[in-house]
């Protein structure tokens, strides 16, 4: 896998890092458990704010095939009015799928946002078996 193919992940955690993680996303996206390997979540983990460790435990808590909103997450967390500061630290996720914040929607049921794209949140989530 080139740097290419994964820059922010790269940049972030290293060329190997990338690499692993390049080999858990292909076993999630053809739906196999691959919790096995979180080595990659560590370096995500020790670059982050207490806060956005605490919304990527949640995130990845979140059973395939479901979704949470913002709001939910931050009332799991013990702070409730803190689903904007959820969607943020959704957004500056450097391992989607990996670290799940494809399955956060808003409270309206819409999709919110997505890093990489809302048609690609989409995919995601109808892989996931997930009624959009």
């Amino acid at each position: 896998m080139s740097d290419a193919a994964a820059p922010r992940a790269s940049r972030c955690c290293g060329k190997a890092t990338a690499i692993d993680a390049h080999f858990t996303i292909t076993k999630l996206l053809h739906g196999e458990e691959a919790t096995e390997n979180l080595s990659i979540s560590k370096h995500v983990f020790e670059r982050c704010s207490d806060f956005r460790k605490e919304v990527y435990n949640q995130l990845m808590r979140i059973p395939r095939g479901t979704t949470r909103s913002y709001a939910e997450i931050a009332k799991l967390m013990g702070r409730p009015t803190a689903y904007r500061a959820v969607a943020q630290a959704c957004g500056a996720n450097v391992l989607p799928v990996v670290i799940p914040c494809h399955r956060v929607v808003a409270s309206d049921g819409s999709l919110g946002g997505f890093s990489s794209g809302i048609e690609t949140k989409k995919q995601l989530l109808k892989m996931e078996s997930v009624e959009l």
